[in-house]
């Protein structure tokens, strides 16, 4: 009797912990995105772009990979070097 009137005042009654037997699975190992240095310096070793840009991505690629993957943001809002850091 007392569930019924719970139900119809609206009360929902949930266990301690709803998720106690819930088991997730185990995500995929994530997959290797290092470049080769073949391929790095495949891009390195590539002529003038045509178009201005392509070839402003391609340097903006390049920066940020020589800074180790500094953010544009990051290097925009730098401070000014101190003693050549």
């Amino acid at each position: 009797m007392f569930a019924r009137v719970a139900a119809e005042r609206g009360v929902i009654r949930t266990p301690p912990s709803p998720f106690e037997g819930l088991r997730l699975p185990e995500p995929p190992p994530a997959k290797k995105r290092a470049l080769s240095r073949e391929t790095m310096q495949r891009i390195l070793d590539l002529p003038p772009l045509p178009s201005r840009r392509a070839q402003f991505a391609r340097d903006m690629f390049i920066l940020s990979f020589s800074l180790a993957g500094m953010n544009a943001v990051d290097m925009y809002s730098a401070a000014a070097p101190v003693d050549g850091r």
